[in-house]
Parts: C-alpha cells; structure tokens; sequence
C-alpha cells in the first residue's frame, strides 16, 4: 500500500511538472519568424558551422544559407533579430562558440545607428533578444549584458520619452517567460503560442512574402551623402568591445552595410560606421558604396521586398557577394561539400530551390 502511495506521489508531481512547462512553454515567447534562425542554428550538429552573421531584421532577409552551402560549401548561419540590441554582440558570440568553432564572425551595423540604439530596447524588442536562446545560460548571460547595455544606452541617450518603451530594470517579470506574456492569458491564444515555426531551411526566410517586389529607385539619392561628421563615443565604445573581444577570441571580423533605404541622416551614419571600422583595420563591405552595389548585381527596381528589405532574389546576390569576399579576401575557407557529416545541408538546399523556383512561379502568376 505505501508503494502505490508513493508510485502515486511521484505520479502526480511529473504530470505537475509537465502541465507546468507545458504553460511555460505556451505562454513563453511566442514562437515567431523572429525565433526560427536560432531554433534552426540550435538543432545544428557541433563543429560543423564556420562562421555567423549577426544583425537585425535586414541580414533575415539577406543572408540564406542553403545558397552559401550549395554554390560555395560555405558553412555560415544566422543570429538575427528584429533591431537587434547591438550590445549583446560579444554574449550572442559566447553562446555559437558553446557548440561551434567559428572562425569569423560578419556584422551588420544597422543596430548601430542611433535611431535604432533606441528603438531596439522596447521592451518587446528587449525580451526576444534574450528569450529567443534555447539555452538557459546563454540566456541569462545574453540578459545580463542587456541589463547593462540598456543603463549605458539611458545614461549617454537618456531614457525615451513614452514610459511604454521604457525598460524597467527593476522588473522582475523579464526573469519570468510565461509573465512576460501574460497578456495572452486574457488575450487568448494564437497558433505562434503553441505550433513551432519550422525552421527548414536552416533559418532562411522562407516567408511568402520574401518574393514580393518594390521598385526603390525613386529612394537611391538617399545613398548620396559626403563623409563629415564622426560617430558618437557610445557607438565607438561599442565597437571597441566588439575588437577586444574578437581579439581575445581570435576571431575575424568583418562589418557590412547591407543595402536599405533609411533616412539620409541614417544613412549617412551608416557609413560612417563603416568608415570609422575600416580605419581599424577591419574588412567592411557597404552596399550603399556604388562600386560594391554595382558588383553585387542588385536591381533597384528588382530586388527589393520594401524599402528597409531585399526580397528573396536580393538575398541571393548579398549572400553570394559575401562568400566571394570572404574567399578572395584570405578568410578561413574550406568547401565542406565533400565532406559526409554535411550529407543534411545538400537535402537542405535542395529544398531550398525548390522553393525559391515555386515562390517566384507563383509570384509572376
């Protein structure tokens, strides 16, 4: 009698604690475009992957690893977010290197420009840039340095405006997961809350819309701007913790400018930040440069989703346009598709044109 008695305790608490992650889960970040790269980098086999991309929603929808993998056996993921916290760089690049021996590291410094230093730290933006880790250390590691990055963001900026777009450090609740979001207990639940966005194509954008097109030539003197002024000590000091830690990680670096139609005044801090990288001795490629447009074979009118986006064929020459630099330029390079433990990135990419062939049929129908 006391073993069916304790069988039924132990009983009780594993379905206790399995309705319990099971809310955690439910009612945790909702399962988005915005989670479905990392889910996808996650489930990578160890030691296969050489390099990342970090950025913000502009490398989603430019950089697509199945074309990397089949016209160069470039093994390359990546890490982005929507206005992605640009502080968090070096704790985003702890978290690959728990499971991959990357060489180089590629960053986009669109999070870098004031505008979206700021709007980057909503506090919807803050949560998915640390919720979105699989990885529970990685995690709190990732929420650390947002702690930090955030008082110096307000201490050099001041804080916004709008109280609605303010994070509140003492919060507790962003510990929390499931308080976080606990606007959908009343609100109902939605199919991102419990159905996982399949990340199939190794985190490529694999959207309906990503074959959409915007002709963007009425927006190209945005791209015509002189270099006068220089980037302010925050975004030095940020990129300066960048060097030190690829330094100390003897990881290479290069910063790209990957083609978008902001303001003139941000895109002319844009490249200033690539100018200001370069003078460090750092690789950069900007796309907004006529030269390296040109080579890149973009269309104005062609490969444009919108204004701040390329499309799925854009995406296709930026990524290309990079494996090319990365090669030409002496960067670790080895055409791993020779290699066997590779065997699911070849099925990959076979589906990945597929796909892209059928989006763009059913897009000109």
């Amino acid at each position: 009698m006391k073993n069916k008695k304790w069988l039924r305790s132990v009983a009780f608490i594993l379905l206790l604690s399995v309705a319990v992650m099971g809310v955690m889960q439910i009612y945790g970040l909702p399962k988005t475009y915005d989670t479905r790269n990392i889910a996808a980098f996650d489930a990578e086999q160890e030691k296969l992957v050489d390099g990342v991309v970090l950025g913000t929603s502009v490398v989603a929808h430019s950089w697509l690893t199945p074309v990397a993998w089949q016209d160069y056996g470039v093994a390359i993921y990546h890490l982005s977010t929507s206005v992605q916290p640009f502080g968090i760089v070096p704790e985003y690049l702890d978290y690959v290197q728990k499971t991959q021996d990357i060489k180089y590291a590629i960053i986009d410094i669109h999070g870098l420009r004031t505008e979206a230093i700021l709007s980057g730290l909503r506090p919807a933006k803050f949560r998915a840039a640390y919720l979105n880790i699989p990885d529970m250390e990685s995690r709190f590691k990732v929420l650390k340095a947002l702690n930090s990055y955030v008082q110096e963001v307000y201490d050099f900026y001041g804080k916004p405006e709008s109280e609605s777009n303010t994070v509140d450090l003492e919060d507790k609740s962003y510990l929390i997961p499931f308080i976080n979001f606990h606007r959908r207990w009343v609100d109902g639940l939605k199919k991102a809350d419990y159905v996982t966005v399949s990340n199939r194509f190794m985190g490529a954008n694999d959207r309906d819309n990503s074959f959409g097109v915007m002709d963007c030539s009425e927006f190209i003197d945005r791209w015509n701007f002189k270099l006068t002024d220089e980037i302010d000590d925050f975004q030095k000091g940020q990129l300066q913790e960048i060097f030190d830690y690829a330094a100390e990680k003897d990881i290479e670096l290069v910063f790209i400018n990957i083609p978008s139609f902001r303001s003139k005044s941000e895109q002319k801090e844009m490249s200033e930040i690539i100018e200001y990288c370069k003078s460090k001795g750092y690789d950069t490629i900007d796309f907004t440069d006529s030269k390296v447009f040109e080579e890149s074979g973009i269309s104005l009118s062609e490969d444009f989703l919108n204004k701040g986006h390329l499309n799925a064929r854009g995406g296709v020459k930026v990524t290309k346009y990079i494996c090319e630099f990365l090669i030409e330029n002496g960067y670790y390079y080895t055409d791993h598709r020779v290699d066997e433990a590779y065997i699911h990135w070849h099925t990959t990419a076979e589906k990945y044109n597929s796909f892209y062939e059928k989006g763009w049929a059913e897009s000109k129908a």
